[in-house]
């Protein structure tokens, strides 16, 4: 049975979902699977949480951290089946150059990241904001 030893400590699930079915049903017009990265994810559930309520997207969690990677993708693995991982996973990137293709994603979703980013002063927080518009597809948020 799942259990859940995290608790999210901005932006739970429900505040974004009413937002995110207005958007998802949008963009399902134009395209089948819908792409969505939740950047700086970390130990967070918001992402499992998004790919359970929306079978049609695709949710990319990312962080830098290897040891959260490892723990949400066992959760993950433990958790739900492989076809539900292949929708919902965690990848470990450095989140200011991720290597990831142009256009990777309709929506990217940043909890907090940018505020810690922004700690780095002005270089590093314009580096942050270009890979996000490179990463998403255009007309993308």
């Amino acid at each position: 049975k799942e259990s859940r030893e995290n608790v999210e400590w901005f932006l739970n699930p429900e505040f974004i979902l009413p937002y995110l079915k207005v958007q998802v049903s949008k963009a399902a017009v134009k395209r089948r699977a819908i792409r969505l990265a939740h950047l700086g994810a970390g130990l967070s559930y918001l992402g499992i949480d998004l790919a359970r309520c929306f079978p049609e997207i695709y949710v990319c969690n990312i962080d830098s951290s290897e040891s959260a990677i490892q723990k949400m993708n066992s959760y993950l693995k433990a958790n739900y089946d492989d076809e539900f991982c292949r929708r919902c996973y965690y990848l470990r990137r450095d989140i200011l150059c991720t290597n990831m293709k142009d256009a990777s994603f309709d929506f990217c979703i940043d909890k907090g990241t940018f505020d810690a980013v922004v700690r780095g002063g002005k270089e590093k927080s314009k580096t942050y904001l270009d890979e996000v518009n490179r990463l998403l597809v255009p007309g993308g948020s």
